[in-house]
This record gives C-alpha cells, sequence and structure tokens, in this order.
C-alpha cells in the first residue's frame, strides 16, 4: 500500500491509525479529504482538497483495533474517519465495509461518523438493520461560507439531518467552528431552526488553538486570531457570539440540548453517563441538558477504588503513584495524553497529571489536569 500523502504531512503531526481522543478512539486508516475547509486542523497536514488515500484494509484495521491496548469490546466509542470524511464518494465503500466487519464480529461498540456529504441511502438502510454495532452519525452544518467551506454543500448536509431523522437514526449536530463569519443572528437562527427540527443535540465549539496551526488560520483573514492567543491551546470564540447563541436558543428552542462537550451529546444519545468527568466541572451546568440525562449522570457519579485505578494504570503499564481525594485523582510523574484520556473514560472522576502531549489536538477535557 502506498504511504504518499504521509511523505507530505507537517513533521509537528504524527499520523497513527488508531489514535485516543478526547471523546473516543478514532479509528484513521484513510488520510486525504477532497473538501479544503479552511479551518481544518488537516492543513497543516496538507491532507485537504486531495484524493484521499487507504493506507491499511478493513482486516489489517479491524485486528489492530482488537490489539489495540485502549480498546474494550462493547464499550469504547469508536469514531470512523477523522482523517477524512467517511462519505465522500471515494470512501463510502470502506466505510460500510468496516461498519460490517464489525457487526460480523458482534461488536456492540458505538460508532461515530462525522460528515458533510450527503450520505447514500443504501448506507443507511443497512444502518437500520445492524444489531450490534451502534451507529451515531453527527453532521457538522454551521452556516459557514463556500470561502470557508469549500467543496462543501450545505443542502447535502439539510437533507442528511431530515432522512436520518426520519428514520430513526441517531444524528446530532456540530456546530464548529463558531466565528465571527456565522456568529450573526440570522446564519444562527437559519441553522438552529433546522438542526432543532431533526437533531437530537448539538455540540458547539470554536477555532481549535494549537500554536501549530496559527500559519493555517492566517492565510484566511476571516479565522485569523487575537495576538494574545498566540501559543495558547483548546478553542476560541470570538467575543458575543456564544452568548448571542444562547440567547436565541434559550428563548425559541428552551428543551433542544445543547452541549459544549462532544461527549456529553454521545452520551445522551445512549442514554448513558457522560464519561468524560464532565458532571465535576463548570461546562456541565452551562450546557442545556434535560433533567432526566442529568439524573443518569448523577447516578452514575463514584469515586473510583485504588483497585480499580491501580487495575487501570497496570493495564497500561504505567508505574505512577497516586493519591485519591475529594472530587480528584492526583497522578505523580507524566503520562501521554492518550493515557490520560483512556483513564479519564474509564474512571469518570477529575484527574490531574503532568500530560505529555503527543498529538497536535486536545481539547478543554486536558485544561483540569494542569
Amino acid at each position: 500500500m502506498s504511504r504518499n500523502l504521509l511523505d507530505a504531512k507537517d513533521e509537528n503531526y504524527i499520523y497513527a491509525p488508531l489514535a485516543y481522543h478526547d471523546s473516543w478512539l478514532s479509528v484513521d486508516p484513510i488520510v486525504g479529504c477532497r473538501l479544503d475547509c479552511q479551518y481544518c486542523y488537516m492543513q497543516s497536514t496538507r491532507w485537504t482538497a486531495t484524493k484521499p488515500e487507504i493506507l491499511y484494509i478493513v482486516s489489517e484495521m479491524v485486528e489492530m483495533l482488537i490489539a489495540h491496548r485502549h480498546f474494550v469490546r462493547d464499550e469504547t466509542i469508536l469514531c470512523f474517519g477523522n482523517q477524512t470524511d467517511p462519505f465522500l464518494p471515494d470512501n463510502v465503500d470502506y466505510t460500510l465495509k468496516f461498519f460490517e466487519a464489525l457487526e460480523q464480529r458482534g461488536f456492540n461498540n458505538p460508532l461515530v461518523v462525522v460528515t458533510k456529504k450527503r450520505i447514500p441511502r443504501h448506507f443507511l438502510d443497512r444502518a437500520c438493520q445492524l444489531k450490534y454495532v451502534r451507529p451515531i452519525f453527527i453532521l457538522s452544518y454551521s452556516g459557514l461560507p463556500k470561502s470557508i467551506e469549500r467543496g462543501v454543500n450545505p443542502k447535502e448536509n439539510q437533507e442528511n439531518f431530515k432522512t436520518l431523522s426520519q428514520l430513526g437514526l441517531c444524528v446530532t449536530h456540530f456546530w464548529r467552528p463558531l466565528i465571527a463569519e456565522n456568529g450573526s443572528v440570522e446564519i444562527l437562527e437559519e441553522v438552529l431552526e433546522l438542526v432543532a427540527q431533526y437533531a437530537m443535540a448539538s455540540v458547539y465549539t470554536g477555532l481549535k488553538l494549537n500554536p501549530h496551526f496559527y500559519f493555517t488560520y492566517a492565510k484566511n483573514s476571516h479565522l485569523r486570531l487575537p495576538e494574545e492567543l498566540d501559543g495558547q491551546y483548546g478553542d476560541y470564540i470570538p467575543e458575543g457570539v456564544e452568548e448571542r447563541l444562547r440567547t436565541l436558543a434559550s428563548a425559541k428552542y428552551p428543551n433542544y440540548p445543547m452541549y459544549m462537550h462532544t461527549s456529553c451529546a454521545v452520551s445522551y444519545v445512549l442514554s448513558i453517563p457522560d464519561y468524560t468527568a464532565t458532571l465535576y466541572h463548570p461546562v456541565c451546568k452551562a450546557s442545556n441538558c434535560p433533567m432526566w440525562k442529568r439524573r443518569i449522570c448523577e447516578g452514575a457519579r463514584s469515586s473510583p477504588t485504588r483497585q480499580q485505578t491501580q487495575t487501570l494504570l497496570s493495564h497500561l503499564g504505567l508505574e505512577n503513584s497516586f493519591t485519591i481525594s475529594d472530587h480528584v485523582i492526583e497522578i505523580s510523574g507524566e503520562i501521554n495524553q492518550e493515557d490520560y484520556a483512556f483513564l479519564l473514560h474509564c474512571l469518570n472522576y477529575p484527574l490531574k497529571a503532568q500530560v505529555k502531549h503527543t498529538r497536535n489536538l486536545w481539547g478543554s477535557i486536558f485544561k483540569q489536569s494542569q
């Protein structure tokens, strides 16, 4: 198999076919995307506006997944295709084959796909028939102009929302990024009117902050960041935009769930407790979450035992010492970003540690660790 695209990547980005992100274990056998969204983190890898390349066949990918130290059968949240769009015409067959491979093995893991492209009806018909794999479709739709989302046809996603809802499939909405360009009352109302009808929930976020992304944003005048954010991590929403969105949503769609963490939306559609310890942090109260879901999270609130924590550290081959106190587990020494996320998901309890960031993408779940 060719690895041509990997030779052209940003030296600051380390490709891995499996990588543990904030909210899931990312499965990425394909790199490259024909779309050219100017805010995409892959702008720094030069994998946008290019033909996708398959690096691993389905059987290889499944075997690597099963052997991966962060994979737990029937439990780990998986997300397929973060280095491409799974529903580009180039990728549809592979995406379906991967779903089928997990289904044939009887895996009951939730499997997330994020897209801006039309999802073919034959794929959706098969998704409705799955007995084991639990598909979650996240549609990225933000009301941005073609100058920022190059190659994206918003009508395709508008049709996706309606079709997925009619079929009774789990469909949620990514509002990313929220910037001045799509932060007007008119655009916010237009997007809200659509998603509140058809999506189960929305997640909103801003531009990803990372020292390696600044040259990417500088190419587009609409994405330039304030100088004081240089060198920071996390995300950025221009002043006033988030408040405007929350005010509109509260007035017109007060019962529509809106979250600041992707894990909250995923756990909402699965009717399970959130798994990133969000319950212990202010972002939980700031989200518009129904009371029945809050009760699920509250009912799962518990302090992990020393044995549970030690067992997980041993599973990862870590010998770090730790202490458990009220509302936090403090881990001595350094652990890498992916192990931190895995531990947080398994324990669902605040962790404090010195995190070595081994991926150039990381979000708000890591702020509590510093």
